[in-house]
């Protein structure tokens, strides 16, 4: 279904919008862009927003129904595409005073879920980066020096590989996820996470991102039971009071930008890395038909080409609602030919968004409700710490039982000793009295 698939172009010139080069045709209205030029063309996309579109245009437009519905069941995929320096970190992130992709869509989540009391939700975040083709965890990270330091740089863990299920798809392994309860718990989350992804200086950016980076947000839902009770489940779930699970996905992806190769030996290996990476991105949706695991011709894609491409498999294949923002800079009217590279990289990104949105076809159907919590061979985490909530319960309440019972035989010892003292100050008493009284009959 087209309808499943957004594909949108965000263009970024390299100054005031009025002095922007004549070759080029921005046109938001009809959601065109293009090219005037020597190998130019024109391209027509889903939205293509401008200068003057701000965040939450672009949030509105392309990711807000997709963040919906995967709160309703679906998976879904957002992620931005484009040259460095051309406003894709910015778009997903975004700032204080612009929010972008990103916390925008973590607001649209509680703010379904205040919407939604007829279901209970459990939240669950992950966040990786795959740079130089490895996989690192952002939130597995400890203080360092000069800030927060991943893991695998300090310590020899096991190596985060990728896995595939048959119903749970490619996913990362081991990485770590936390649970979260309101959206400042996420955003902060996702910001100490941003303290370890890679970033570098470039000739576009002071600070550009070096990696691809995920953020997968897992959602569990149910229907709340009138009268099911926590403290009973096996029992609440044997009478079929307590309904299934419901488990989708949300990614939400901010990709490293393709550029020329620097001087410095490290910027080159990683630049390396991740035009190869884009590439078999490329390569792939270039290649997709209707079957989504092979191309036209019967052959099997090369997914496992980069870690990306494999991670984006279930998306790309048509398992998931999806969204791509590709960013584009367009140069001024004045400018030299030293932009006539960054006009080759701008074509290169609007041919990639016309062929993913000639060639990706998303099936994505709403997620099954799995009985017991088993989610694609896994309990769910839902139902799982339902349970441990009322065997706590369960523990709390035979705890306070036992306590009730020391209390009481320490009460009874307490009222057998006053009991015995007053036995003892009584015979005291009598014998008193009798000395008293008898003793002078004694002795007269």
């Amino acid at each position: 279904m087209k309808g499943n698939v957004i594909i949108s172009v965000r263009v970024r010139p390299d100054g005031p919008e009025d002095q922007m080069s004549s070759d080029w045709v921005v046109d938001g209205r009809h959601g065109q862009v293009g090219y005037r030029g020597k190998d130019g063309g024109m391209y027509e996309y889903d939205n293509v927003f401008s200068q003057s579109d701000n965040n939450a245009r672009v949030y509105e437009s392309c990711a807000k129904r997709l963040v919906r519905r995967v709160m309703e069941g679906y998976h879904g995929t957002v992620f931005a595409y484009g040259m460095t320096g051309t406003g894709k970190t910015y778009s997903m992130q975004g700032t204080t005073a612009s929010p972008g992709v990103i916390p925008l869509a973590i607001t649209d989540i509680f703010s379904f879920i205040r919407e939604t009391p007829h279901r209970e939700f459990l939240l669950r975040v992950s966040y990786l980066e795959i740079y130089n083709e490895r996989i690192h965890d952002l939130l597995a990270s400890q203080p360092g020096s000069t800030g927060f330091v991943p893991l695998d740089q300090q310590t020899k863990g096991e190596e985060i590989k990728l896995r595939e299920d048959p119903k749970r798809g490619v996913y990362a392994t081991p990485l770590k996820e936390e649970i979260v309860q309101s959206p400042t718990q996420l955003l902060r989350v996702i910001a100490r996470g941003d303290l370890c992804r890679r970033t570098g200086s470039t000739q576009f950016n002071a600070r550009s991102s070096r990696s691809h980076a995920v953020v997968q947000i897992v959602v569990e839902s149910r229907d709340r039971v009138a009268g099911a009770s926590a403290g009973n489940m096996a029992d609440n779930r044997r009478a079929g009071m307590n309904g299934g699970v419901r488990v989708s996905t949300l990614s939400l992806i901010d990709l490293a930008g393709s550029e020329r190769a620097a001087e410095n030996k490290e910027r080159r290996t990683e630049g390396a890395h991740i035009n190869r990476s884009l590439l078999t991105l490329g390569t792939v949706i270039a290649r997709l038909s209707k079957d989504g695991e092979k191309d036209k011709d019967g052959n099997h894609l090369p997914y496992r080409d980069s870690k990306l491409t494999r991670l984006l498999q279930p998306a790309l294949s048509g398992n998931s609602l999806i969204s791509i923002l590709c960013t584009i800079a367009i140069p001024l009217s004045n400018s030299g030919a030293a932009n006539l590279t960054n006009i080759g990289e701008t074509m290169n990104t609007l041919k990639f968004a016309a062929r993913a949105k000639n060639n990706i076809i998303s099936h994505a159907k709403k997620g099954d409700d799995f009985l017991n919590g088993v989610d694609a061979g896994s309990k769910a985490l839902l139902e799982r710490y339902r349970a441990e909530i009322a065997e706590l319960r369960r523990e709390l309440e035979l705890q306070r039982r036992k306590d009730e019972v020391e209390t009481a035989k320490e009460l009874a010892k307490e009222l057998a000793k006053e009991q015995e003292f007053r036995e003892e100050r009584d015979s005291e008493r009598v014998c008193q009295l009798f000395f008293r009284n008898q003793l002078p009959l004694l002795l007269g």
